[in-house]
């Protein structure tokens, strides 16, 4: 039996609502997380983007985190575009601050 996508993730994605700002070789355009873990996240865009595709990406958490991150899948959904963005080439420093926010969402998730 075939791994599905969610079976095979390495980080467990916690739903989040946020604005966050994008760019590719083609412009800016803003987004909105879906989900977060300290590997990637779910964006809702209103315009396509490849698999493949580098991003930018500037998150509004408090600190601003400014990341790189690869299109890993990309659905239409309705006017706009749903994509799994990994992100890439992250130092120490930003990897520990992605799992600091990822620990303050779940217990802000756990409160509720």
């Amino acid at each position: 039996m075939k791994d599905s996508s969610s079976d095979r993730r390495k980080m467990q994605r916690l739903s989040i609502s946020m604005e966050l700002e994008c760019s590719d070789v083609h412009g800016f355009f803003a987004g909105l997380i879906l989900d977060f873990s300290p590997g990637g996240l779910q964006i809702e865009v209103p315009k396509a983007c490849d698999t493949g595709t580098t991003l930018l990406l500037l998150l509004s958490f408090k600190p601003a985190l400014k990341l790189k991150g690869i299109v890993r899948w990309a659905k239409k959904r309705g006017l706009s575009y749903r994509l799994g963005v990994q992100f890439l080439d992250l130092t120490s420093d930003q990897e520990s601050v992605l799992r600091s926010i990822n620990q303050s969402i779940m217990w802000q998730t756990l409160k509720r």
